[in-house]
């Protein structure tokens, strides 16, 4: 007796507890489908899993989504609650009140997907409906595979210098469909009209503009970036999965037209293609902490990432620019048909007849298609005055054009140019030593951008370096900065063909803080320019003749004359050498310098360099090792 006494207060908890449970159950028991499915996605902490996260955009260490739309939520404090969010998108899924393509779960697809592969969620109330507008929006029937395309630097907007990027939804084989018809989306900021330039990039670099995603057909795209820009475009056809391609398409349908800020350096466009496609693969595409994200950064990643054992790139097709496609038809022509051409061209009102009926009719088809090609070409980029007299311009050549027999199409096309993914890295890091006549001197380098002419793809070399930076230490004295170049550029265009009117322009241009180790070696402001032409001199080698100038602020020089040199890009070995010859006032006297360049790669991201510049009276050379990242 006295045993069982002492089980008594046990017991009784046993019991309490077995009660309590009892109670607690009885709201569950009888709750309804609703309030079980909201139930078990709190219990399991889905709005803690990190894909519920980015489905709203809530970055890492935080709790606030960066979409700043308010109908991207379904409760009133979803863009800082998840959890409330959580809440409202499972009760959403028994929502019936408006039309099916209004429902949450046809404006919120990827979350329900996502959810469903989480939660026994029941059928639909409205029995699973399709979500027709979202199909028809995706091209769900026959959605292949999604691309990314990089496009080429735009030196006319300072916001595109580092190039663009976008994604299409492709449809059908990936060799014969027609691109132009894909469904493609860009992100980018929402800019006032006649924005001036200094309020666009302290705006832009500041978060200053909304931005969202556009979705319109390539087509426009094309029209912009290949017709106007004049930019080429590389094509990384992704190998996803059906259900990977699902989640891109129904997650764009999501954020489509909804409000970001937009940051140039940081948070644009690549950045947010890469946001979709960690979201859809689970691979995290997203960059770690550094300085800036320049579209280039997302295609290294895309080309050296694997997925389940296989690359995730498919295939990457060049797009040469329209620039480039004329070119080429140019460039098949002999000499005497291209002179005919440019002759039409500078005098539009020749009669066509004249200019072309001496020769053959396959040449004259040929010279024919060529000139309507060239106009279509400028029309695209024309103004509004230039572009009435082009359209009447090619009327009359489509005119005589069509009293020809038609032919079997032989357009020439550019040879092409190997994707930017190619090319090095653009994060600089270097160790080497320094000589003068002074002394030596072990130096550090580092630049967060470096794409200079030892390491352009492109026919016509165009350098693109920023904050490109210099430390030494050696002599007995301690770190010094060498040099600091803001900014360096350079584009020596290379035209495949001689047609009148068209620009061949070759410039540089420099701003520094820099040492000059061949005049007194003191620290101070330098700034550099330059005009002139280039030419190709076989198929790896360009050689350029400038009118250049240089200025030095605390030597009170000012350097002007002619500068030669040459670009040579070969497989194993790159060089660059010049030699200026130049007059400045304030000394009154002339000047002659050379300077000459060599990269040896060791692999893709990795070489050695060697530089030596002279003014014949005294030197400076510099070898060195670097690392891009």
């Amino acid at each position: 007796m006295s045993r069982f006494l002492s089980f008594r207060p046990l017991l009784g908890l046993i019991v309490l507890l077995a009660f309590s449970a009892a109670v607690g159950a009885q709201p569950q028991a009888n709750a309804g489908p609703r309030e079980r499915a909201i139930n078990a996605a709190l219990i399991a902490d889905l709005d803690r899993r990190p894909t519920w996260r980015r489905l709203l955009h809530i970055p890492p260490g935080r709790e606030e989504s960066e979409i700043q739309s308010p109908d991207f939520f379904l409760a009133p404090d979803g863009a800082h609650d998840s959890r409330a969010e959580l809440r409202a998108t499972v009760a959403g899924w028994f929502d019936t009140s408006a039309a099916i393509d209004e429902r949450p779960r046809c404006r919120f697809p990827a979350r329900y997907h996502w959810l469903q592969s989480r939660l026994a969620l029941p059928p639909a109330p409205d029995g699973d409906a399709a979500c027709r507008r979202f199909e028809r929006w995706a091209g769900l029937e026959d959605f292949t595979s999604v691309s990314v395309l990089m496009v080429s630097g735009y030196l006319g907007n300072p916001a595109s210098s580092f190039g663009h990027s976008l994604m299409t939804f492709d449809h059908g084989d990936a060799a014969d469909h027609n691109a132009l018809l894909d469904m493609s989306f860009s992100f980018g900021a929402l800019v006032p009209e006649q924005e001036n330039m200094l309020a666009y990039m302290i705006r832009g670099f500041g978060g200053g503009y909304e931005a969202g995603f556009s979705d319109k057909l390539y087509y426009a795209e094309d029209q912009v970036y290949s017709h106007t820009e004049f930019r080429d475009i590389w094509r990384y056809r992704l190998d996803l999965t059906a259900e990977q391609r699902y989640m891109v398409a129904a997650h764009m349908y999501e954020i489509a037209a909804k409000k970001f800020r937009y940051f140039f350096l940081t948070k644009n466009c690549t950045y947010r293609m890469a946001e979709l496609l960690t979201l859809a693969t689970g691979h995290d595409f997203t960059p770690e902490a550094r300085l800036w994200y320049v579209p280039i950064e997302l295609f290294y990643t895309l080309s050296d990432t694997r997925l389940d054992g296989r690359p995730l790139v498919d295939r990457i097709d060049y797009v040469p620019s329209s620039q480039r496609r004329v070119y080429a038809q140019f460039s098949a022509l002999d000499g005497g048909e291209a002179q005919a051409v440019n002759a039409v061209i500078v005098a539009p009102d020749t009669a066509l007849a004249n200019a072309f009926g001496a020769w053959p009719e396959p040449r004259q088809q040929a010279m024919l298609d060529t000139l309507l090609a060239y106009y279509e070409y400028r029309e695209a980029a024309a103004r509004d005055e230039s572009a009435t007299g082009l359209e009447q311009a090619k009327r009359r050549a489509l005119a005589y054009r069509l009293r020809l027999p038609v032919r079997e199409s032989r357009v020439a096309l550019p040879p092409t140019v190997a994707p930017p993914s190619k090319a090095h890295r653009t994060l600089l890091t270097g160790a080497g030593v320094t000589a003068s006549d002074a002394a030596a001197r072990s130096a550090l380098y580092w630049a967060p951008y470096y794409r200079d002419d030892l390491s352009s793809l492109s026919p016509s070399v165009k350098a693109l370096v920023v904050g490109d930076t210099q430390i030494s230490m050696g002599n007995g004295n301690g770190p010094r900065l060498d040099r600091l170049d803001f900014v360096r550029l350079r584009q020596l265009r290379i035209n495949a063909a001689d047609i009148a009117g068209e620009s061949t322009l070759s410039w540089q241009l420099q701003a520094s803080i820099d040492r000059d180790p061949l005049a007194g070696d003191r620290l101070g402001p330098h700034g550099a320019g330059g005009i002139g032409r280039a030419w190709a001199v076989g198929t790896q080698t360009v050689g350029y003749a400038l009118m250049s100038s240089t200025a030095r602020a605390n030597e009170a020089e000012w350097v002007t004359g002619p500068e030669a040199g040459m670009v040579w890009r070969g497989a194993r070995l790159k060089a660059a050498a010049q030699l200026h010859y130049g007059y400045d006032p304030f000394a009154g006297e002339t000047r002659t310098t050379m300077a000459a360049r060599v990269a040896l790669p060791i692999e893709r991201d990795l070489d050695v360099r060697f530089e030596l510049s002279s003014n014949f009276d005294a030197y400076s050379a510099g070898l060195n090792i670097n690392r891009y990242w």
